[in-house]
């Protein structure tokens, strides 16, 4: 199972946006086949872009809201030493 990334670039719109996204996160989170499950990531990069990623086993938020905020399999296997755990 991959990890999914959800790559958010703040725009006016993402303020009314992100309590959506992060309500569905925390379902996720509740949903999660076990603790390492559980953790959701997130980095902020450069032009106010935000990079969340859910581990192999996660549950996902709901498909509307995985294509809104266009929720893809990582390529590659995340370097996690550049994320942070979110509180959820």
């Amino acid at each position: 199972m991959d990890w999914t990334c959800i790559i958010v670039v703040e725009r006016g719109w993402f303020a009314s946006e992100s309590a959506a996204l992060l309500r569905a996160l925390r379902a996720a989170r509740r949903r999660a086949a076990g603790p390492a499950a559980r953790t959701v990531f997130y980095t902020r990069g450069s032009a106010s872009r935000t990079t969340f990623l859910l581990p192999p086993g996660a549950a996902r938020p709901p498909g509307r809201v995985m294509r809104r905020f266009d929720a893809r399999a990582c390529e590659q296997a995340p370097d996690l030493r550049r994320y942070a755990p979110l509180h959820l």
